[in-house]
């Protein structure tokens, strides 16, 4: 049971509540918090909150060509890395968009499946336990100086540090 999926920084915020009542699959739409504007080249925080159930894993697609096939890996966004092991937990994970996506709405799909890391869930097999919902986000242009995100740093000493990041789409100076 997905309980609340929740796009750090866009108006995605769908609670549909922690009673088992959902079938499995609901196209949420229609409802301003139902959807996002994401932008292309950009990375997002998802969170997707479980129900009753401990030992989910969640992936998120987003269906870039608008055929109603969510392939993997071309349009898996995010998921993830294992599962979350807490009735009523929070999974939180990045989903990154590609560098030139088709511009405009596309649907994206949420899939929690019991007993399987994220990185294993297929977007259209049928399972016996778990749930899929849909929702419709809007792709909008690429920064064209995006920021780096992922910093992190290794091997500090008093005069030096190895700085790492992830890159946008094509930058390749940085101040």
């Amino acid at each position: 049971l997905i309980s609340n999926v929740v796009i750090t920084g866009t108006t995605l915020s769908n609670n549909s509540g922690t009673a088992p009542v959902n079938p499995a699959y609901t196209f949420f739409t229609g409802q301003p918090n139902y959807t996002a504007d994401l932008q292309a080249g950009s990375s997002y925080n998802v969170q997707v909150t479980i129900g009753s159930f401990a030992g989910q894993g969640v992936a998120v697609w987003i269906d870039y060509n608008d055929d109603g096939v969510f392939t993997t890996p071309d349009e898996r966004v995010g998921f993830t890395p294992g599962q979350i092991t807490s009735a009523f937990g929070t999974g939180i994970f990045p989903i990154v968009l590609d560098c030139d996506p088709p511009l405009g709405q596309h649907r994206m799909r949420v899939r929690l499946n019991w007993n399987m890391a994220g990185g294993l869930i297929d977007p259209c097999a049928s399972y016996a336990y778990g749930e899929t919902e849909d929702y419709v986000v809007n792709i909008t242009t690429a920064d064209p100086c995006p920021a780096p995100f992922a910093l992190s740093a290794s091997n500090a000493t008093t005069t030096s540090a190895d700085l790492s990041w992830t890159a946008g789409c094509v930058e390749t100076l940085w101040d």
